[in-house]
C-alpha cells in the first residue's frame, strides 16, 4: 500500500480501524525487511540470484513452508533453502540465523 493511499484511509477510518491499518502496514514492512536480511545472508555465501558463484560449495535450493513470529503472532512464511555440497554426492542444509530467530517466539 502506498503512503498516500494509507494516509487517505487513515484519515477516513475510525480509531480502531486506523490502529489495525497501521499494525498491518508495520507487519508487512517487518516481513519485507526480514526477507531482505535473509536474502543478503544467502547472497553472501551463494552469490547473487541466477548468478551463482562457482567457487562456493553452497547453492540455492528453492523454498519450504515455514512460520515466523510477527507482533507475537505465528505467521505462515516461505523459508528460502540453501544446500552445501559435502562429500560424495551429498549435501547438507545450513542454518540461517536471521530466519531461525524470526521463527522463535521471544515473548
Amino acid at each position: 500500500m502506498k503512503n498516500i493511499e494509507l494516509m487517505e484511509r487513515l484519515q477516513q477510518a475510525e480509531s480502531g480501524e486506523a490502529a489495525k491499518l497501521l499494525r498491518d502496514m508495520l507487519r508487512a514492512n517487518v516481513r519485507q525487511a526480514l526477507y531482505e536480511l535473509v536474502e543478503e545472508e544467502i547472497s553472501g555465501i551463494c552469490g547473487p540470484r541466477h548468478r551463482p558463484e562457482e567457487a562456493t560449495p553452497y547453492y540455492r535450493s528453492g523454498s519450504a513452508p515455514s512460520e515466523i513470529y510477527l507482533d507475537g503472532r505465528r505467521t505462515a512464511a516461505q523459508r528460502p533453502r540453501v544446500r552445501r555440497r559435502s562429500g560424495e554426492d551429498g549435501s547438507i542444509e545450513p542454518i540461517f540465523y536471521t530466519f531461525k530467530n524470526a521463527s522463535v517466539d521471544h515473548q
